[in-house]
């Protein structure tokens, strides 16, 4: 039931007939007179009405107050997310300018420089922008070269490729997310290119906005891998560069999977000597095998091949003085291969192997 409020209250006529019945029982609970009974009867409204009043105004200025509140409550979220979506209208504004095109102004008397430097692919700058790993091969000359003749064009590129990025697939140009089938693994490059790509990928790193401390690992790592004591040994160039390969693509894999990968400048002596034992077995087997097929290019028939027959001039055509068979004493070809100048395969042909008589020995 609605509350009423007690100040438009009209004070009841007690000299009215309704309340005869009560002023009668006044005057004779009271002894008093007619005007003294109504007088009595009036006193008591105004004070019950005066307590309603002031209990009424009280629980108005409450209900003020709390509308008060709610209103500066609500007033106040509003300038929260008036003010939220100004900053985020002005950080999409920040966003969009730095990815405009910049065209810096020119230093008026500069000339054009001797040498035009081609930048690698959109494909390595990308995967440079997203800290993966990118081979060294797109920042050597010939890298750059690729780029320029197959990747770069005036016209605007309209094909599109699906591309990964912390999970969510985006569509980016083909030519960002494309390799080239050019490509040269870091280990088969050569030690003059391993050290020329390396201050191109420094360079495009350090635009990428790398951190400091990461590019400072890996300036100190190249300069390991540049100066290591093993470059010196057989095998050297091959096992720093296959060194080098392996434990940067580790290291990019930790980058991204981990938020404290180690320090790549730190040379593993155990991993380095571990690599140079692979390479060296390798390399041990593929001569072998070398010499296997220069001996018997076609093993199934090595049990038909009579004496004095094996083709010698299929090996050395150019040596006119060479015979065409094989002497016919057993194990005796190391001076009849000298003579026809292949003394590369004489410590891998051991007692020689061309006759039938040892044809039987393992190489």
């Amino acid at each position: 039931m609605a509350q009423v409020d007690p100040n438009l209250e009209a004070m009841p006529n007690y000299r009215g007939q309704e309340f005869s019945i009560i002023r009668q029982g006044l005057q004779n609970g009271f002894q008093e007179t007619d005007d003294q009974v109504v007088a009595r009867l009036i006193a008591a409204w105004e004070s019950d009405r005066d307590a309603r009043v002031a209990a009424w105004n009280a629980q108005r200025e409450a209900e003020d107050r709390a509308a008060e509140d709610l209103e500066r409550e609500r007033r106040f979220i509003q300038e929260q997310e008036e003010l939220a979506a100004a900053e985020e209208a002005e950080r999409l504004r920040v966003e969009a300018e730095k990815k405009k095109p910049k065209m810096s102004t020119i230093v008026p008397g500069t000339s054009v420089p001797d040498s035009l430097t081609l930048p690698p692919s959109q494909f390595a700058l990308q995967k440079l922008a997203t800290f993966d790993y990118v081979e060294l091969w797109y920042f050597t000359p010939a890298g750059c070269a690729d780029a320029a003749k197959y990747h770069s064009k005036s016209q605007a590129d309209d094909t599109f490729g699906i591309s990964k990025l912390d999970d969510h697939l985006t569509v980016r140009s083909i030519a960002s997310v494309r390799a080239s089938k050019n490509v040269v693994p870091d280990s088969d490059l050569s030690f003059s290119d391993f050290i020329h790509a390396r201050n191109g990928f420094l360079n495009y790193a350090k635009k990428a906005n790398w951190p400091s401390d990461n590019l400072n690992a890996l300036a100190k790592f190249f300069w390991y891998i540049e100066n290591h004591p093993r470059l010196k040994l057989p095998l050297g160039e091959k096992t720093v560069l296959t060194y080098a390969a392996r434990v940067r693509l580790d290291w990019h894999r930790e980058i991204k999977a981990t938020n404290k990968p180690y320090d790549i400048s730190l040379i593993n002596h155990q991993l380095m000597s571990t690599i140079s034992d692979e390479i060296r077995i390798l390399n041990e087997e593929r001569t072998k095998n070398l010499v296997r097929s220069f001996l018997a290019p076609s093993l199934p028939l090595l049990t038909f091949v009579p004496p004095f027959s094996y083709p010698i001039r299929a090996w050395v055509s150019s040596r006119e003085t060479c015979a065409t068979t094989a002497p016919s004493t057993p194990c005796t070809t190391a001076s009849y291969l000298q003579s026809c100048q292949l003394p590369s395969l004489l410590p891998a042909l051991g007692n020689c192997v061309t006759n039938r008589n040892c044809l039987s020995h393992p190489i």
